[in-house]
This record gives structure tokens, C-alpha cells and sequence, in this order.
């Protein structure tokens, strides 16, 4: 209760009897009067968290949105800097977010792809390879006529590994630039 949005609102409701420094905290749903569109708004959670309630009310975080007549919706700001909750990437990749927060489902498909590119003499048409991204998906890919192989990807996750595909499907211990060699002389 008391925290503010970035739009001068101030939350009227917190949670009975929990409170951090004597302030009630603020929670997912609690009503927002905002000055700047003269409306009793509510907070709607935005962002990562983990899961959990205090006294049946999910807490609400810094950056949740109040949900007014303002447009576009206004941030909730952090009245205090000693209770968070922290992520690591993989934890945030499991949840669907980005490195840095953003919802990965948000962000356009078409713009997001990544493409390799061999540039020893030779060619590796038709060489298939695995590639391993950051949010746990695997995709196929075949090397073209120019030594290149492109992927299309619906996020943008970070590629960690990329393996060559041998005959039967199975990868090789060992490392890209080997496979390829291998491949290549036979």
C-alpha cells in the first residue's frame, strides 16, 4: 500500500497484516488510484517470477503494469530495493524470457535467425548438422552449396553448440571442425 506507478498512481490496497518496514505490501490485482487518467486502475503481472503467494495474494513486483485509462499502461515503480527475487538465464529460458526479462513470445519471429558458414576450401553440401539453443530446442539444418547453414528461429536464444549429424542420425564426440573434416575426406 503506498507504492507508486510511473504515472504518479498510488496503491490503495496491500496484504492484511505483511508488511516490509511498516508499509502493507502490494499485490497482483490490488487498485491503483491514478491522478493521470482520474481512474481506479489494478496491477496485472508482467515479467518473470516464481511462483508462490503471501496469505493467498501473489505478490506484485517492480515493472507489473497498472491496468487504467492511461495509454500506454503505466510501470509500477520499487518503493523499497532489499526483498527481490533474482533469475538465472537458464531459469529465465525455462519460463520462456530472455537474458535480460523480455517475453520471448512478444518479440516478432520473423527477425530472429542465425546462420553458419565454413570457409575452408571444399565443399560441405548436404552435410547436416544440430544446432543447440539456449531455450532447450534443437534444430536440424543442411549445409548448402555455399558452405552455409541458416536457421529460422522463432526467439532469440543463443546458439551453445553445434554438432554434425553422421550417417544414422548420431552425433560424434568430437568437435565441429573434425566432423567436418571427417566428412569431407571420407
Amino acid at each position: 500500500m503506498g507504492d507508486k506507478s510511473s504515472a504518479g498512481g498510488t496503491v490503495t490496497e496491500g496484504i492484511p497484516q505483511t508488511t516490509h518496514y511498516g508499509t502493507e505490501l502490494t499485490f497482483i490485482g490490488a487498485q491503483v488510484a491514478c491522478p493521470a487518467c482520474k481512474s481506479v486502475g489494478h496491477i496485472v503481472a508482467k515479467g518473470p517470477r516464481w511462483p508462490g503467494s503471501i496469505m493467498g495474494l501473489e505478490p506484485a513486483l517492480e515493472g507489473d503494469i497498472c491496468v487504467c485509462k492511461c495509454s500506454p499502461a503505466p510501470v509500477m515503480l520499487p518503493s523499497q530495493s532489499d526483498m527481490y527475487e533474482s533469475f538465472e538465464s537458464h531459469e529465465l529460458a525455462s519460463m520462456g524470457y530472455g537474458p535480460a526479462g523480455n517475453y520471448l513470445a512478444d518479440e516478432p519471429a520473423t527477425e530472429h535467425w542465425i546462420r553458419f558458414s565454413l570457409s575452408d576450401a571444399g565443399s560441405c553440401e548436404g552435410l547436416r548438422c544440430r544446432a543447440h539453443f539456449a531455450d532447450g530446442s534443437v534444430e536440424e539444418g543442411v549445409f548448402d552449396a555455399d558452405n552455409k547453414v541458416h536457421f529460422d528461429r522463432p526467439n532469440a536464444s543463443a546458439c551453445q553448440k553445434v554438432d554434425v549429424v553422421l550417417d544414422g542420425g548420431q552425433t560424434s564426440g568430437q568437435s565441429v571442425m573434425g566432423n567436418i573434416l571427417i566428412a569431407m575426406v571420407g
